[in-house]
């Protein structure tokens, strides 16, 4: 299941280090394939299989192509200043632990909600491709790239951006104006102020969403509509997360770090083309034989049940024949893999 999940995210094979356990030195216990006794064991034996299996069906499998409809932007530029002016002044210098953490949260979501990404850098032009972009903490950012990101959303795309994102400029000097920097008509907010989190509830319409966490931003809605507002005795009439139509486009924005069924719920309210969620897991894109080819993980040690594509296909590795919109039963920790017919 690991070895096909790295195939179905766009891999073109699975690397196996190292060959048997080593018997003395600082990795030792970096367990290899085969253990210290250079005998068989249960992961030799899942590698003879899973080397067999892609002798046999891999060339199904290779250079996978995938055009997916949502973007992470990623920004070492934004990693490196929030090394240097860290969110959590606790922090150890030189640590990128915040940065990672908050790109990592908001990829996991996706993941979970089965919205297959790409990553892209203040560098990529072609933005228009997409239909949604999330942008995780993008501290500094040139005007350039924020003035590309409001076109987007003015023109009917979707932007989907943390706190601390449009603050400084490319050589990490905070912009002398509204916040976020050009952004701010696209958010519908501004904000000028921001601590951190001391007991502080988050509710929405339907009620408490748990608490917020690392960071607070105290949004302040011009056009936006507020999702979520803090709850406190000091910072309750600012907004926690906002949405805005701008254009043709929504922009929302996330002022802290919530929990993960909240990010989730905006996720599915920015984007609501998702058809299965964790734990079961489905991977697609095109392989050399211009079919389509349909991966289904269940993450569970319970069975679960989807439904096959709309049209026939074939299970490779059991070469077995699926019915159009067929029900699968996906075993505990399973996958099935899926050819267009």
């Amino acid at each position: 299941m690991q070895a096909y999940s790295h195939l179905a995210s766009g891999a073109n094979g699975v690397n196996y280090w190292h060959w048997h356990s080593i018997h003395n030195s600082a990795e030792t216990y970096w367990m290899g394939i085969l253990t210290h006794d250079f005998q068989e064991n249960s992961v030799y034996q899942a590698v003879c299989q899973i080397g067999q299996e892609f002798k046999d069906i891999g060339d199904h499998l290779v250079n996978l192509k995938k055009e997916n409809d949502v973007a992470i932007l990623i920004s070492n530029e934004s990693l490196t200043a929030l090394n240097n002016f860290p969110i959590d002044m606790k922090a150890s210098f030189q640590s990128t632990t915040y940065y990672n953490d908050i790109l990592r949260w908001v990829y996991d979501a996706l993941y979970r909600l089965n919205i297959e990404c790409d990553f892209i850098t203040p560098e990529t032009q072609d933005l228009a491709r997409y239909k949604m972009i999330v942008i995780p903490a993008l501290y500094d950012a040139d005007e350039t790239l924020l003035t590309r990101l409001d076109t987007f959303t003015k023109e009917g795309g979707t932007i989907l951006a943390t706190f601390k994102t449009a603050y400084a400029n490319e050589d990490t000097k905070v912009y002398p104006d509204t916040k976020p920097h050009i952004l701010h008509q696209a958010f519908g907010m501004t904000y000028n102020e921001f601590t951190f989190p001391n007991q502080v509830e988050l509710i929405s319409k339907d009620g408490s969403q748990g608490q917020a966490t690392l960071f607070i931003e105290l949004l302040k809605p011009t056009t936006a509509k507020t999702l979520v507002k803090y709850q406190h005795p000091s910072w309750g009439r600012y907004s926690a997360i906002t949405c805005n139509d701008y254009g043709k486009g929504h922009a929302y924005y996330i002022g802290t770090k919530c929990s993960d069924k909240l990010l989730e719920t905006i996720i599915k309210q920015a984007y609501p083309a998702i058809e299965q969620n964790f734990p079961i897991i489905i991977r697609k894109g095109t392989n050399d034989y211009g079919k389509q080819i349909t991966y289904y993980f269940n993450y569970s040690k319970d069975t679960q049940i989807t439904n096959a594509p709309n049209y026939k296909t074939i299970e490779l590795r059991q070469s077995k024949q699926i019915q159009p919109s067929e029900e699968l039963q996906l075993q505990p920790w399973s996958v099935l893999v899926l050819e267009e017919q």
